[in-house]
């Protein structure tokens, strides 16, 4: 076994996982390396912005060749875990003794696992938490037959939960949910990281935008990709539920989904950086979020200890999504950490919808 190195590395694909990699860092105080897949707009500017914060070791960008040839990508996915040694040791020079992802399935953070499990038999793999799906999705921390065999194939044995841990920021949500789980490690919410000199500037930093909007809204409903997760009679009550809305409340705005297009029956909010930025500098507490399940209505709580209003629209989508998720449990786990649980809205259906948002526009003077 080559001599193993003091350092870690992260790989990250979103700009949610480059905060969560910096905080984790940064709190642990971790000698680490970066690596980034090239799977969001501006990943080459927001990586030379982390460069000259010198949080991390080395920065460095992962060409996912995959995500560009759709054509060929079972192919390519096949030949990058068979070849991991040869598609990884361009990036992963050293003999890292810990590896942080952000989930197991995907090609490239399976050949990192593969090409560096089998350089240090020792090595922990750490994924950390990449959003509400971390909660929901038991699956994106597990693995299939095939990574098995391939386990054994290039590591001798395969890797199981001894060898892995989780940094979530809400341990409690994760453990209601799923039984049988590696050892759970709690990341400080960002409100308490910012007491850290230093690093609410350094995040700002690597995710500066020329393009932001100010805070010119009392309610932000969050687009979805709608041809991926709603039938067509969903987009219908999906749009109808938004422009009701739009047309109760004096200043509301639509946040755009990076992947779908823009309406014209909306008023966009502009805001090029992660959403959760906006919490480092606002206190969101007396706003109002809509969205038929995002992250986005999660972060303030599980990140920042703040308590906007949220509506969550899965029940008045429930028989035209195309997501099979019970999104239920974690939203009423997110109603029982709220001090004021008033805040967290589920309308049944349309017509308990307008009630309940005629009632906050009363009660709130929206």
């Amino acid at each position: 076994m080559e001599d193993v190195s003091n350092k870690v590395c992260f790989i990250c694909a979103t700009p949610y996982h480059l905060i969560v990699a910096s905080a984790i860092a940064m709190s642990e105080k971790l000698n680490a390396d970066l690596f980034v897949l090239d799977e969001f707009m501006s990943c080459e500017q927001i990586a030379e912005n982390i460069r000259n914060i010198e949080l991390f070791d080395q920065v460095r960008i992962i060409d996912n060749d995959i995500s560009k040839n759709s054509a060929y990508k079972k192919i390519r996915i096949t030949y990058t875990l068979l070849f991991n040694k040869l598609v990884m040791e361009r990036y992963l020079v050293e003999n890292y003794k810990e590896l942080y992802i952000f989930h197991r399935d995907h090609a490239y953070v399976k050949a990192a696992c593969l090409y560096l499990k089998s350089k240090n038999p020792e090595l922990t793999i750490n994924l950390y938490d990449e959003g509400i799906g971390s909660y929901c999705n038991e699956q994106l921390f597990k693995q299939g037959n095939i990574t098995r065999y391939l386990e054994l194939l290039f590591c001798k044995k395969q890797i199981k939960n001894d060898d892995l841990s989780i940094f979530l920021f809400s341990p409690d949500l994760y453990i209601r949910g799923f039984k049988n789980h590696p050892p759970i490690h709690n990341i400080s919410k960002i409100c308490g990281l910012n007491k850290i000199d230093g690093y609410s500037n350094a995040i700002k930093k690597v995710f500066k935008s020329d393009k932001d909007e100010e805070i010119s809204w009392d309610v932000l409903a969050f687009d979805t990709v709608r041809n991926e997760e709603l039938t067509e009679t969903g987009i219908e009550i999906f749009e109808a539920s938004l422009d009701y809305c739009k047309n109760l409340f004096n200043k509301m705005k639509v946040k755009k989904h990076p992947r779908a297009e823009c309406s014209k029956k909306f008023d966009y909010f502009v805001y090029d950086s992660p959403f959760e930025l906006l919490c480092f500098d606002a206190d969101l507490s007396d706003k109002v979020f809509i969205s038929s399940f995002s992250s986005a209505l999660f972060s303030p709580k599980l990140l920042f200890d703040m308590e906007p209003t949220v509506v969550f629209l899965f029940d008045v989508l429930k028989d035209v999504t195309k997501v099979k998720y019970d999104h239920r449990e974690v939203v009423e786990y997110l109603r029982e950490i709220y001090t004021d649980k008033s805040k967290v809205i589920i309308p049944k259906d349309i017509a308990d919808l307008k009630a309940k948002m005629i009632e906050l526009k009363k009660n709130r003077n929206l």
